[in-house]
């Protein structure tokens, strides 16, 4: 009985060791993370502000979009925004665009445009089609509501979110489009290209990791060591 007293009580040491070890102690001196959230916030805005400038001096790294450029790449990053285009002129941007935007042909209604909405877009499939004998088709009324307004502003689903509609200032529009809540985009524009985003994002993060990592090094090591 005794040797079986010294076993389970040799265990129950053990484990008190184990559980201490895990324990983690509260850090006696808090100021390593003052200085983590000191270097983060002058990284993060102004060596990044710094950064962006810097770059944004330098050719390689810019790129410069047209009207019709700018208004796809809104639709491309905007997942509510949608853009009526001429067909001709569409397949002067299709190889770039092709993969970013979602292409809708009004089947059976008499307009040389396309209709273009971000492949992302959970509502644009329920509001322009519908499904007839199992087969996927334009509804027309969806685009009829673009010409016989019965209010300024059209939403995706029952009124929560608003369809953004964006076009180029000197772009023609569809005959008898009178929807008002239009943005037009105007003159071409010039900014980072996203290469030019990726290195900046890279540079910033560069800069942020080692000095986080010294000021609260003590911190890493017990928690990982």
């Amino acid at each position: 009985m005794n040797n079986k007293r010294d076993i389970i009580e040799f265990e129950d040491l053990f484990k008190e060791e184990i559980k201490e070890r895990k324990e983690r102690k509260k850090p006696e001196n808090k100021k390593p993370f003052g200085y983590a959230i000191l270097i983060y916030v002058l990284v993060m805005y102004i060596f990044t502000s710094i950064v962006y400038l810097v770059a944004s001096e330098i050719d390689e790294l810019m790129v410069t979009y047209n009207e019709q450029e700018r208004v796809l790449e809104t639709v491309a990053q905007n997942t509510h925004a949608i853009t009526f285009i001429e067909k001709n002129i569409y397949s002067l941007y299709e190889e770039a665009y092709q993969d970013r935007v979602e292409i809708i042909e009004a089947t059976g209604y008499p307009i040389d445009f396309y209709i273009v909405v971000n492949p992302y877009n959970g509502y644009s499939d329920a509001f322009f089609y519908e499904t007839i004998d199992d087969v996927k088709t334009f509804k027309t009324s969806s685009y009829d509501q673009f010409v016989d307004l019965d209010s300024s502003v059209l939403y995706w689903d029952d009124g929560a979110v608003e369809i953004r509609v964006v076009l180029a200032q000197s772009q023609s529009i569809p005959v008898g489009f009178s929807y008002e809540n239009i943005t037009y985009l105007e003159g071409s524009a010039r900014t980072l290209s996203s290469f030019g985003l990726s290195l900046i994002n890279l540079v910033v993060y560069i800069a942020l990791i080692p000095g986080v990592i010294i000021v609260l090094r003590s911190e890493l090591k017990q928690d990982f060591l």
